[in-house]
């Protein structure tokens, strides 16, 4: 029962985003229009919401592993993005903000996070929009410089992973102890990002 409720609400977003389109398509703002969707959050799992499922991403919502952030984006702008291209370097959803911005012709404010991801969707710009993305959650933290992120979960052990591998974030997998230069260099960073926040 809940996998169909959770099936159903994607239909019906699926079908309220086919109704603004069809909207705008009438009112001639088609090419106007920039229309973003990403999810916040990956889905939940577990004994109080079994209806989602995650794989072959690890994790769920609330969690900074792949399967409680790693979501899909989808945008269209017609005449301004390409019908039909897959992007493939992570974004983040602080870059709908910085998008939506430019896309109005305004200035980037300097307090704004983000990036306007026109460019690199449109193919203007070449690589990826972020050197490293960087998250808090409560206790948790996470940076990630692709390919690899780092977890810290409070005081416990760092977690390093490949993310580009099969094994994702297993945790049998965790490159910490093999390759502790590179989980040094990206604590410390992150917590420059942290420090950065205050």
């Amino acid at each position: 029962l809940k996998r169909r409720q959770a099936l159903a609400l994607v239909a019906a977003i699926d079908d309220g985003v086919g109704r603004i389109r069809a909207a705008l398509a009438a009112m001639n703002q088609t090419s106007n229009t920039l229309i973003a969707i990403i999810g916040d959050n990956g889905a939940p799992l577990g004994p109080v919401w079994d209806g989602s499922i995650n794989l072959p991403m690890r994790g769920q919502k609330g969690r900074l592993s792949e399967g409680g952030i790693r979501t899909p984006f989808v945008a269209a702008w017609p005449g301004r993005i390409p019908a039909g291209r897959t992007f493939d370097h992570p974004v983040i959803s602080l870059d709908i903000a910085a998008t939506a911005v430019a896309a109005a012709g305004l200035p980037h404010p300097a307090e704004l996070d983000g990036v306007d991801l026109v460019p690199y969707l449109s193919g203007a710009k070449d690589g990826p929009p972020h050197e490293v993305l960087c998250w808090r959650w409560t206790t948790q933290a996470a940076i990630q410089e692709f390919p690899y992120k780092l977890i810290v979960l409070g005081e416990r052990e760092r977690l390093l992973f490949d993310v580009t591998t099969p094994e994702g974030e297993a945790v049998e997998r965790n490159l910490a102890a093999a390759h502790p230069e590179i989980a040094a260099r990206l604590e410390a960073r992150l917590r420059a990002w942290t420090e950065g926040l205050r």
